[in-house]
């Protein structure tokens, strides 16, 4: 029993809880009394005024004495049940410590669960057995109102005193979920009065609030399901009432809408589909065509109310599902050597159930699902630089839908374009898992009509990949139709693959592309660029803020009104302004029109990152260390955009002067700290300079060279002589 905490336990005493006393010993115990499971119930999470039934197990194996059901919330969820004579009785209500008997044969019998106000409780169960030993068991209730929406009904107005400057309301119907995010936002209009003051009252405050907002506008916040009504109010200086405007305002509990989604076609986009009051609470999805190539996947649901889904298979040996939604192919179909074709239906279902009066009833959705254990034949085409152009989807209903082709006509776009002038051919890669030789192509024109027509086009030729113009004489745009097909192999399976490409084959030039930077950066310090963006040929750009929706044919959609929380584009400048202190980035997507010149650019996109940092300074000097005498002066040379100080570490050996001008005071060694302070665009800097003071070198006085006298010159022996001068004192030569 999913979350269910069991154990032995000590008896808990109930003071409101159903007593059941067997009607006879029921057989020994067989098993150990912490194993058994009581009732069948999991975690519940239950709209206000909702029942919930549930059923006894079959106990018969063990020797129960008596069993009791509590609650520790009776204000959130209280327990009933029904005599054997169908009178109500509550074990957790208005009648305490009623009492009902149960014995094995009496299974299935169930007692009620009944939210009766928001919040969470637990429902305990407690049996006792004949060895003494007791057995508990626990689950969770949550209980919401679910509320789905807000309407606002004209009621009443009165301007008596004022019937020319009437009190104006819209009526208005807000939807939303989950509960939590539904607030209306409401304008009251008041017409040529001035000087007066708005105000706006609920009428039962536990419904919903009011909260005046700024000016003639005041939020409606649902507090639990029901009706009330505001008033409005416009008053003079003196407070008295110029007009006043009451409306309904009804608070409305969501249908049961059973969503499921999951990715039917194989090409990573998920569709929805739902069961709800509109189709009978009961839908079929598109099938799911699985092969060798892939053997699982992922189904979400989601209720409306917070109804517990169940997944089930009607060929469960073959295809199946867990809890989860995981929808797996089984290892001995897969395994299988001959080929296999195995369908199962996915049923996914809510429970139904009753809240207050109300029945409501259950949900389904079923998926078929269809497995062949080879590959199903595919298609692809993409341009010369890999981009896929189109693909087939891996089911045999659609690859075998001829039928579309005629449904494209000239008012779709055209997938690819060729020109006269500049774009006579365009090369195309085209792949099929069946292999290069059960791949065929044609080119058709189109039919009176626009559609595709049964005649080949002798403007456009298609081999080998290529598609060329054969006429470049035209004088008006023409269009054509590619239909590439490929036949399954031995290696494959199902129906041909077919893809249709409408061409455009145009008198303008086609080679037009927006030269753009591919990224655009701003931060504290640049709110605001430009975006520099030019078509070839000069066509009128558009500059369009967008986000991932993998619905749509380039993977964004549009922003709502070109900004968001973080950013705003200017669609026709490519003005970009960065307006929040968040971090991210966002797409911006830029389209062209055509011209007289040429057809329009492909779109490009801008990726802008934001950050809410600033620039890093850009403070600069010119020396990097500086080697003095002492007593002489040096420039450090330092530039920034910002205010820039100047400090010695030690003034001692060097000093430093507010424009930077180095003093050197005494032999050793310094560092000057330079900064540029921070300021609205740019963070501070810093930079260290070493400072480097030697000794101031000695005067040194050079006497002049004495005069020689009282020479000498002796003979002293073979090719030697001996020279003798007078000495003269100090001389530093002679």
């Amino acid at each position: 029993m999913a979350n269910f905490k069991k154990g032995v336990a000590l008896v808990l005493a109930a003071a409101t809880a159903f007593t059941f006393a067997p009607v006879a010993n029921l057989a020994p115990v067989t098993a150990s009394a912490a194993a058994t499971q009581i009732a069948d119930a999991t975690d519940l999470n239950l709209v206000l005024g909702e029942t919930k039934s549930i059923k006894i197990k079959d106990i018969s194996a063990y020797s129960i004495q008596n069993y009791t059901v509590s609650s520790s919330n009776k204000n959130v969820a209280y327990v009933t049940t029904t005599t054997t004579t169908g009178a109500a009785v509550s074990a957790d209500g208005a009648t305490t410590g009623a009492s009902l008997t149960f014995n094995y044969s009496q299974v299935g019998k169930t007692f009620d669960i009944y939210a009766a106000g928001n919040g969470t409780a637990v429902i305990t169960l407690t049996a006792n057995n004949t060895n003494g030993a007791v057995v508990t068991e626990t689950f969770n209730v949550s209980v919401n109102d679910k509320i789905e929406h807000i309407s606002v009904k004209k009621t009443s107005d009165n301007s008596e005193l004022s019937t020319a400057k009437p009190l104006t309301i819209a009526s208005t119907d807000i939807k939303a979920t989950p509960a939590a995010s539904i607030k209306t936002n409401v304008t009251a209009t008041v017409a040529n009065r001035a000087g007066t003051t708005l105000k706006a009252v609920s009428d039962d405050p536990t419904i919903v609030t009011v909260a005046n907002g700024t000016g003639n506008t005041f939020d409606i916040t649902p507090v639990k399901i029901g009706s009330t009504t505001v008033t409005v109010t416009d008053t003079d200086a003196q407070d008295k009432i110029l007009a006043s405007y009451t409306f309904a305002v009804t608070v409305a509990r969501a249908d049961e809408t059973l969503k499921v989604t999951y990715d039917s076609n194989r090409d990573g986009k998920n569709e929805d589909y739902k069961a709800d009051s509109t189709n009978g609470h009961s839908k079929q999805g598109n099938a799911v065509y699985l092969d060798d190539d892939k053997t699982s996947f992922q189904i979400v649901a989601e209720s409306a109310l917070g109804r517990k889904i169940t997944y089930t298979s009607s060929n469960p040996n073959a295809v199946s599902v867990d809890n989860n939604g995981l929808v797996v192919v089984s290892d001995k179909v897969k395994q299988e050597t001959t080929v296999q074709h195995i369908s199962a239906d996915i049923s996914v279902k809510t429970e139904a159930t009753k809240i207050g009066t109300t029945t409501v009833p259950a949900a389904e959705v079923v998926v078929p699902v269809h497995f062949v254990n080879k590959k199903y034949t595919t298609l692809s085409v993409a341009d010369a630089e890999g981009n896929v152009i189109a693909q087939t989807v891996n089911s045999p209903v659609d690859l075998a839908d001829t039928n579309k082709d005629s449904k494209i006509d000239a008012s779709d776009d055209a997938v690819i374009t060729l020109s006269t002038k500049d774009k006579t051919s365009v090369n195309l890669v085209v792949a099929s898992n069946a292999g290069d030789n059960f791949v065929s192509g044609e080119v058709f024109a189109p039919a009176t009509n626009g559609k595709i027509g049964t005649t080949k086009s002798d403007v456009v030729t298609y081999a080998n990949g290529v598609l060329t113009v054969a006429k470049t004489d035209i004088t008006t745009d023409t269009r054509a139709f590619l239909v590439l097909e490929a036949k399954p192999s031995t290696a494959t399976y199902g129906a041909n693959a077919k893809i249709t490409l409408q061409i455009l084959v145009t008198t303008k030039n086609a080679n037009n592309v927006i030269d753009v930077a591919k990224t655009l950066d701003l931060n504290a310090s640049t709110k605001t660029a430009t975006i520099a963006a030019k078509a070839t040929y000069g066509n009128i750009l558009k500059y369009e803020l967008v986000e991932a929706d993998a619905t749509q044919a380039d993977g964004y959609k549009a922003v709502a009104g070109n900004s968001n929380t973080d950013l705003s584009v200017n669609a026709s400048t490519g003005l970009v302004t960065y307006k929040s202190k968040n971090s991210g980035s966002q797409v911006v997507r830029i389209t062209g029109t055509s011209n007289a010149t040429a057809v329009a650019p492909k779109a490009a996109y801008v990726t802008v990152n934001y950050s809410v940092k600033k620039n890093a300074s850009d403070l600069a000097v010119a020396a990097k260390s500086i080697i003095l005498e002492e007593g002489k002066t040096a420039a450090i040379g330092a530039t920034a955009s910002t205010a820039i100080t100047y400090v010695s570490s030690d003034e001692s050996v060097a000093t430093v002067a507010a424009d930077g001008t180095v003093t050197a005071v005494k032999a050793g060694s310094a560092e000057i700290t330079v900064k540029a302070a921070s300021d609205d665009k740019f963070d501070e800097g810093v930079v260290t300079i070493p400072v480097v003071v030697s000794k101031k070198a000695e005067n040194t006085v050079v006497p002049k060279p004495a005069k020689v006298t009282g020479v000498k010159v002796a003979n002293v022996k073979g090719a030697k002589v001996k020279v003798s001068f007078k000495k003269v004192s100090k001389a530093a030569g002679y």
